[in-house]
């Protein structure tokens, strides 16, 4: 689980929104090997229909936080 204060980017190719978060170290991604098998799996969980609608995620942000 991330702590608190990390950051997000919203990533978007104008049909999905990816949110990534951003490390606060960049070296913390490890090697070029294991991002890419990173972004294997977050293909794979996306192609199996293991993704969380954005609506719920933002409506659950505002709930947490009071916006």
């Amino acid at each position: 689980m991330r702590e608190g204060g990390d950051q997000v980017e919203f990533l978007s190719d104008g049909e999905r929104v990816q949110i990534v978060a951003v490390p606060k170290d960049p070296l913390t991604l490890g090697t070029q090997e294991e991002f890419w098998e990173s972004v294997a799996r977050a293909d794979e969980d996306y192609a199996a229909g293991r993704t969380t609608a954005v609506r719920s995620m933002t409506d659950g942000a505002r709930v947490r936080y009071g916006l």
